[in-house]
């Protein structure tokens, strides 16, 4: 073989990802990753824009009034009404925006769970913020009054 076993080398494997981050509690605005509906359940799989926290797996099992309460606000956060949510499949939710109000809870063996509390409307990105305008140049009370046609400075 021509495979120099005697000769240092350097590994080449690319280092692992870092750990993501959880998600942290408040609103926060996502992209519809994954969706997808059965009998059991409707599953959303949220991205934040932030590419340094993790996923957001929200599954809302069928005839659980908890459940109901929190998909019940994602047709008004999509800006669907009720005709338009019936004819929308679980697959067309993919790529829409969305905010949702995220919590954390402990599980009993302590590991921590993000979970998604509401839905709601994104807020609109017309841009950057406004720029503050600059300060008024301030004129001192004592200064002397500027001569007109006088257009040099000193």
């Amino acid at each position: 073989m021509e495979w120099p076993i005697d000769d240092e080398w350097e590994d080449e494997t690319p280092a692992a990802p870092a750990d993501r981050q959880l998600v942290p509690e408040g609103h926060h605005d996502f992209k519809i990753e994954r969706a997808s509906e059965d009998d059991d359940k409707l599953q959303l799989v949220l991205a934040h824009p932030d590419k340094g926290y993790s996923w957001v797996w929200a599954s809302f099992p069928r005839g659980q009034g908890w459940a109901r309460k929190i998909v019940k606000t994602i047709p008004a956060a999509l800006g669907l009404d009720a005709a338009g949510w019936a004819s929308t499949a679980a697959g067309d939710l993919v790529g829409r925006e969305i905010r949702a109000r995220v919590y954390h809870k402990s599980g009993r063996d302590g590991r921590v769970f993000v979970n998604v509390g509401s839905f709601h409307p994104v807020e609109p990105h017309d841009g950057p913020p406004p720029a503050e305008p600059p300060p008024a140049a301030k004129v001192s009370r004592n200064a002397a009054p500027k001569p007109e046609g006088d257009d040099i400075p000193f």
